[in-house]
C-alpha cells in the first residue's frame, strides 16, 4: 500500500519541528477536513536555508510534509516556487491516489509561506524606503540649520517680520551686533527655543 520511502518519513521524519524566530510561517488544511500542515521557513540571501514542518494528519500527510522539506532546502525562493506535488510523489516512489491531495497541501503550504515572505520583504523595503527620505530630510535641515547665517538670510522686510514673529531680534536694527548677525540657524534656534520647523517654512514661503 505504502512505498517503504513514504513508511520511512512517517516513522522517522528529518524535518519534524519548529523554527525559533522562522522568518515566516504558514499553515494550510482545517481540523474538520482531518489534516494541518504548518511550515516554517528561514531564510538568508534569497535562499531557503532552513524548514521545517508540523503536520497533524496521516501517514502520506506527515511523510509529504517531511520530503517537501528535503526539496525546498538550500533552494533559492524562484526554485521553490517551482516545486509541484508530483516531485513530492516521485521522491516517495508514489502514493495510493486518494492519498494525493496530501502532497498538494504540502505544496500549498511552502508556496503560502514563500507569498508571505514575499509580501514581508516588500513591506521592509518600503519602510527602509520611508526611513532613508526621512534621514535625508533631517540630514537636508540640520546643514541649513550649521551653514546658514542670519546674515545670509534675504535682506528684506518678509524675512525681519518672520524673524520678529518667532522673537528673533531684527537684524537689520542697529541695536543687533555684527556677531549676532553670524549665529546659525541652528545657534539661534537653541538661544531663543526657536519652533525651527516652524521658522523655516515661514521663510520659504
Amino acid at each position: 500500500m505504502y512505498s517503504k520511502e513514504v513508511l520511512k518519513r512517517f516513522k522517522n521524519p528529518k524535518n519534524a519541528g519548529e523554527i525559533k524566530n522562522a522568518d515566516v510561517v504558514a499553515e494550510v488544511g482545517n481540523l474538520k477536513c482531518g489534516d494541518i500542515i504548518k511550515v516554517f521557513l528561514k531564510v538568508e540571501k534569497d535562499k531557503i536555508k532552513e524548514v521545517k514542518f508540523q503536520t497533524y494528519g496521516c501517514v502520506s500527510a506527515i511523510a509529504a510534509s517531511d520530503m517537501l522539506c528535503d526539496l525546498a532546502k538550500g533552494k533559492t525562493i524562484e526554485q521553490a516556487q517551482k516545486i509541484k506535488f508530483k516531485d513530492i510523489l516521485n521522491k516517495l516512489q508514489g502514493l495510493p491516489p486518494i492519498k494525493y491531495h496530501c502532497s498538494v497541501m504540502a505544496v500549498e503550504a511552502l508556496q503560502k509561506a514563500i507569498t508571505e515572505y514575499l509580501k514581508n520583504i516588500k513591506k521592509g523595503k518600503t519602510k527602509d524606503k520611508q526611513k532613508d527620505k526621512a534621514q535625508q530630510r533631517t540630514e537636508k535641515t540640520g546643514k541649513i540649520l550649521a551653514s546658514t547665517t542670519l546674515a545670509k538670510l534675504p535682506q528684506n522686510i518678509k524675512t525681519q517680520k518672520t524673524l520678529a514673529k518667532f522673537g528673533v531680534p531684527c537684524i537689520s536694527c542697529p541695536h543687533v551686533h555684527e556677531e549676532e548677525n553670524s549665529l546659525t540657524l541652528g545657534q539661534v534656534a537653541k538661544m531663543y527655543g526657536l519652533d525651527i520647523k516652524g521658522l523655516l517654512t515661514e521663510l520659504n514661503k
